[in-house]
């Protein structure tokens, strides 16, 4: 058996003997786990004259043995080796086929390099206050600031296992979690010792390789091992540690009572606005209803029952006796010239909701008759048109309608106008963002709200 003893400065000894044909000694490789153990590399055991033996470690297996002082406890060993035996010396034959000589001579391979690094892993703690808070992002609901300053220190025994975590991470499993084919590839790739043999890695040691590509030569010569193997740990720590967390068996809950705000979109009234409106609003109801109230007919100053603008309040205003005399009879035939010719030298009048033909000389009535008249029932004299044959159309009418059109059509102009201008504005980012979320401060009026936005009523006077 080949012997390899390793010691550390601080009396870690660690010697780990094996058959030489076998495992790193015959073929090269990689172990990362307990400094008390050791993992064979390979599971394809030892053939020696004629029999065969499991990749075992025991203090007596004639495939591996370890003997490890008290110092080592605790700690991790990560061994890199090339082969320790020629090739020829590994691949002898005995008189059995496929089976090693019982009694054999090894020669030590001149390129053989071996590399242990002896690893101390420490755990420590930092306490922060943590100040946590409900956000709206359904992405990230919770944002989190670390409040005050603090410095590591170690973690006391009791609050976390770290024995047991050190033996479930140097356990000889991590090989399990990747694919085997692609890890056999990769190892007979980058075995230059042993062509089309693969290397073996054993422990933690897979997941370490990893990052080199299973390249053990470059491994070798690596100086930043340790701290890979380092990140590499306490990755695996903290990992472990968060799914305790998270696990609803290993972990104590105590429900802490506290407050939750939802803000959600929504429109307001104010008080103030409210009165206001219906102020407004109670205003012009009863103004629409007055006006409606006093706008009747019979509320109007010729003291009328209905529209004297339509045939039959027309008819209605004249009595019979009048209908029988009154030109209006005799001139229905004809047309609107000589109607309007024959009206000339006519007078009327209404009162008690009847059209009454007037006198020539209406100074024949007593003056205090015609006055109780016109008190009594508001008669109004029409007055006496132009002497003209052809009749003209009032202009005036028309000349209101278009006035107040294009007014409308100014104002309208405009409005559109100052949208399509705000429009092009925006769209090339040129407008001010400060006539927009301007508030103005209002609270010396003491009202339910402290400031106001200007802006805001610009929509209502718009329209």
């Amino acid at each position: 058996m080949v012997t390899f003893e390793l010691e550390s400065g601080d009396q870690c000894r660690y010697n780990l003997s094996m058959h030489p044909a076998v495992d790193i000694s015959g073929y090269g490789g990689m172990t990362w786990s307990a400094a008390s153990t050791f993992y064979p590399t390979s599971s394809s055991g030892l053939r020696v004259g004629g029999r065969m033996f499991r990749s075992n470690m025991t203090s007596t297996d004639i495939y591996s043995r370890v003997n490890a002082s008290a110092q080592c406890n605790g700690r991790d060993i990560i061994i890199m080796s090339t082969p320790y035996v020629t090739k020829a010396s590994a691949e002898q034959q005995g008189p059995q086929p496929g089976f090693i000589p019982q009694n054999a001579t090894y020669d030590r391979s001149p390129d053989f390099r071996m590399r242990a690094l002896l690893c101390d892993s420490r755990y420590r703690k930092k306490k922060h206050n943590v100040k946590a808070t409900m956000s709206g992002n359904p992405e990230a609901p919770l944002s989190t600031v670390f409040e005050g300053v603090a410095d590591y220190e170690d973690i006391e025994e009791g609050l976390i296992d770290i024995p047991q975590f050190h033996a479930q991470s140097t356990q000889d499993e991590w090989d399990s979690y990747m694919d085997y084919t692609t890890l056999l590839a990769e190892t007979i790739q980058t075995n230059l010792f042993r062509p089309g043999v693969a290397l073996g890695f054993s422990g933690m040691a897979p997941v370490l390789a990893v990052s080199s590509r299973f390249n053990l030569s470059s491994m070798l010569d690596d100086p930043t091992i340790p701290q890979q193997a380092a990140r590499l740990k306490g990755r695996f720590f903290s990992e472990t540690l968060r799914d305790a967390f998270v696990s609803a068996e290993l972990v104590d809950t105590e429900v802490a009572m506290g407050k939750a705000t939802l803000v959600q979109l929504r429109v307001i009234v104010l008080v103030e606005i409210g009165y206001a409106l219906a102020a407004l609003f109670f205003a012009s109801s009863a103004l629409l209803v007055v006006t409606m109230w006093q706008s009747r007919v019979t509320h109007r100053p010729l003291n009328l029952q209905s529209d004297p603008s339509s045939a039959i309040g027309v008819s209605l205003l004249l009595n019979q006796p009048v209908l029988q005399s009154s030109i209006i009879r005799s001139m229905h035939n004809r047309n609107r010239i000589d109607f309007y010719t024959a009206l000339q030298g006519e007078k009327y009048l209404t009162t008690n909701n009847e059209l009454l033909k007037g006198d020539d000389n209406p100074g024949e009535l007593s003056a205090s008759r015609l006055r109780r008249r016109l008190l009594k029932h508001a008669n109004r004299w029409l007055p006496e048109p132009p002497i003209k044959v052809k009749a003209k159309s009032n202009w005036r009418p028309g000349v209101i309608r278009i006035h107040w059109l294009l007014s409308l059509g100014f104002a309208l102009t405009l409005v559109l106008v100052g949208i399509l201008t705000l429009n092009a504005f925006s769209a090339r980012s040129k407008l001010s963002q400060i006539a927009f979320i301007y508030e103005a401060d209002v609270s010396r009026l003491k009202l339910s709200f402290p400031t106001f936005a200007p802006i805001s009523i610009v929509p209502t006077l718009i329209r």
